[in-house]
């Protein structure tokens, strides 16, 4: 994983979420790039949101996703 480039990622996908958040493919790479750069907490509570908000997500990758955190 690399963690620089997804330290990079998180301020840009959270701005992509003010912008629109209903944009469930942001809000899922939110949730990897936090995880990747080792904020365990906030990844699984952004895929949580995602859960909450869309169930059907991705065929239940972030129900894996959230078991792995």
């Amino acid at each position: 994983r690399e963690t620089g480039f997804a330290k990079e990622a998180v301020p840009r996908l959270r701005r992509a979420l003010e912008l629109d958040g209903s944009h469930m493919s942001a809000r899922y790479q939110l949730a990897l790039a936090l995880r990747d750069s080792g904020e365990l907490q906030a990844a699984a509570d952004t895929l949580q949101q995602l859960i909450n908000s869309e169930p059907t997500y991705a065929s239940g990758q972030p129900f894996l996703d959230l078991a792995q955190i």
